[in-house]
């Protein structure tokens, strides 16, 4: 899990940039505009009400650096409470201010935090025009750490995509350039999101040394945030090696803290974690009842990824209690979302799904129509490891249909599809490279 929602790494990057804009505003609107950017990580609440009442003032004033900043704050405010249509209104508002008052660093600043806004939403496609805007506003200032930053939004947007090496390569070149400027917190960010990109290709063990990496490290900072993002996924990985107590135990330490911190987003996410592991351990009432409590937080905070992802969490939760129409209707609409927001990854978990539903009907047809979408999917991806998996479940399903001749066709791509990965090079190899750098 990359910890989207409340980027604090980032948040404080683009805050510091803000401060330097208000040194010369009156001492009351400086004051507010302080205390604003003091609360926008904890208190979001708290930091919108003082940005509007400096807004008002630097209204009154004429004061463009401070309305500029007031406006920033309070769309900060705005997305980490999940209100993403507003934040989305108040961060281009205020890009209009800085490109009137040609601040560059700053218009990077906020064309990062649009980036990031859509990587909440589930918007990937945006979220990489958006870093690739902020990418070139930094070269041409020299800003290095800006420069990291929107290599670190460029990769998690490509690793959301599906585009793993791509994915990687920005984390390198980001990771790179934290580690020349000495800034700890962005190399364990890089660490994390290195691990997350290998638990998403499912290379676990690797993922899990990494992810044990950062939270020891973690664990030694104040940043409780960054220890609960630790902890989910610590959690995630030990659900997929099927050690799904440990997970849950790691999921609900990352959920209190979320809840100490009344990070609505992030609670939504951890309500889903949690339901996962407790459909691990088959405790269907318990998983049931966190993927209601996740759906119904996701749609009062209108996150299209989160509430696709809860349906999916529906979607198996019903397949494991026998009710495969249920699992169907579910899918069904987590697909249409993601296919909206153009998460290809998820639309393949999507159709995978679909196609184990089929499978346990034996309901042999459908299953490898299920099966070839994702497998369409995939290709378009150039994801390799992913069409290794959808070739053998076509093979799988057609043996069971007692279909020897198509089985044995698509058994023949599967065999090319397993060479050409060989060939393609070790992803987990390529990362220990870069992480050990």
């Amino acid at each position: 899990m990359k910890n989207l929602s409340l980027s604090l790494l980032l948040l404080v990057f683009m805050l510091g940039n803000a401060s330097l804009l208000v040194a010369q505003a009156n001492p009351k609107t400086k004051r507010l505009l302080d205390e604003a950017m003091s609360a926008v990580g904890t208190d979001p609440g708290r930091a919108y009400n003082l940005a509007e009442d400096a807004f008002m003032m630097a209204e009154e004033s004429k004061d463009d650096s401070s309305l500029m900043v007031a406006t920033y704050i309070m769309g900060n405010a705005n997305a980490q409470q999940g209100n993403y249509t507003d934040a989305l209104r108040d961060f281009n508002n205020a890009l209009s201010l800085s490109s009137k008052l040609k601040l560059d660093n700053m218009t990077g600043t906020l064309r990062s935090s649009l980036a990031s806004l859509c990587m909440a939403q589930g918007d990937y496609s945006d979220a990489v025009v958006h870093a690739q805007q902020t990418l070139e506003t930094y070269q041409k200032t020299g800003n290095r750490r800006g420069i990291a930053n929107s290599y670190n939004v460029l990769g998690n947007a490509n690793s959301s995509l599906g585009n793993a090496r791509l994915a990687l390569e920005y984390y390198g070149k980001a990771l790179a350039i934290y580690k020349a400027l000495n800034r700890p917190d962005g190399v364990l960010t890089m660490k994390n999101n290195i691990g997350d990109l290998l638990y998403q290709q499912g290379e676990y063990d690797e993922a899990m040394i990494t992810f044990q990496q950062v939270l020891e490290a973690r664990m030694k900072s104040p940043d409780t945030v960054a220890v609960a993002v630790a902890y989910v996924n610590m959690g995630l990985v030990l659900a997929k090696k099927e050690k799904f107590a440990e997970a849950l135990e790691y999921q609900l330490r990352a959920l209190k803290i979320y809840e100490g911190i009344d990070s609505q987003k992030d609670i939504a996410l951890s309500y889903k974690d949690v339901a996962d592991a407790y459909l691990g351990l088959r405790d269907l009432l318990k998983a049931k009842s966190f993927y209601e409590k996740a759906r119904s937080l996701n749609e009062s905070l209108s996150s299209k990824d989160g509430i696709a992802a809860t349906y999916v969490g529906l979607g198996e939760y019903s397949i494991q209690a026998g009710k495969y129409e249920d699992a169907r209707r579910n899918l069904f609409q987590a697909e249409g979302i993601f296919r909206a927001i153009e998460d290809r990854t998820a639309l393949m978990n999507v159709f995978r799904l679909l196609g184990k539903s089929y499978l346990l009907e034996k309901n042999y047809a459908n299953a490898m129509g299920s099966y070839l979408e994702a497998l369409k999917v995939a290709e378009g991806m150039n994801s390799t490891r992913a069409a290794m998996e959808f070739y053998k479940s076509i093979v799988n399903a057609c043996t069971a249909a007692n279909d020897t001749a198509l089985a044995a066709s698509y058994k023949v791509k599967y065999d090319a599809a397993v060479e050409q990965h060989k060939q393609l090079g070790d992803l987990a190899a390529e990362a220990r490279k870069i992480l050990e750098q």
